[in-house]
């Protein structure tokens, strides 16, 4: 984004911000050379992407998905469904990867138990899906600890640090990551089982703990003497 001028000054627009990221993909796709003898072109791409956003350009947030069409060889994309069917096209979101139609399933499942099927829009539903899915034994395939960011109509986002696996367990993450017990940040916290936002609860560390160059067995490391 910092090498298209008038993206990255937000002067263009999500959906401009989509048709340059397509075009990446693309590019670096048939970039790809140096096949295996007897191969003309790399084999399907089965990697998928979103692309989420404020859009000022039609006034409301858009969801894309970001995959690859193996009869014309390419990425292309999607935008996400508005559930008609399912739910009255009022519910817009969307799962990619391992399980997505479960966890579409699941969703109105949630939904359904609440009786707000015809009721405007979500609460927290996919949310709970996904941490749900990411901490089913069931499926070893689905984990890590889950993104929160939070998007404004004046196109700032807000990163959440998150309790994971739990507020109880006064670890956290962020962006993904599993934080070192010394580290620290300006963001708040967001509770994954009760929705709470609040200051962070960071966990007491020993003063050693807190030495990057601490080793649990007592030994440093760093710079050689000179």
């Amino acid at each position: 984004m910092k090498m298209h001028p008038k993206i990255a000054s937000r002067a263009y627009d999500l959906a401009h911000l989509k048709g340059h990221v397509l075009r990446i993909f693309n590019a670096m796709w048939k970039s790809i050379s140096a096949l295996p003898r007897g191969q003309d072109i790399p084999d399907p791409a089965e990697a998928r992407f979103v692309l989420a956003g404020y859009s000022w350009r039609y006034e409301s947030f858009k969801i894309w998905t970001i995959y690859f069409h193996k009869e014309t060889n390419e990425f292309k994309f999607r935008e996400a469904s508005s559930h008609r069917k399912k739910g009255g096209g009022n519910k817009y979101f969307a799962f990619i990867g391992d399980d997505a139609n479960l966890a579409n399933e699941r969703v109105y499942e949630l939904l359904r138990e609440r009786n707000r099927i015809k009721s405007a829009g979500l609460q927290m539903e996919p949310f709970e899906v996904l941490t749900e899915f990411i901490r089913d034994e069931a499926k070893p395939y689905i984990g890590g600890a889950p993104q929160v960011y939070k998007i404004y109509k004046h196109l700032n986002t807000l990163p959440y640090n998150v309790y994971w696996p739990s507020r109880a367990a006064r670890t956290m993450s962020f962006g993904g990551r599993q934080l070192l017990p010394y580290e620290r940040n300006k963001f708040l916290a967001f509770d994954p089982d009760s929705f709470e936002v609040s200051e962070p609860e960071w966990p007491e560390v020993a003063e050693a703990d807190a030495q990057p160059g601490a080793r649990a067995d007592g030994l440093a490391f760093g710079e050689p003497a000179a």
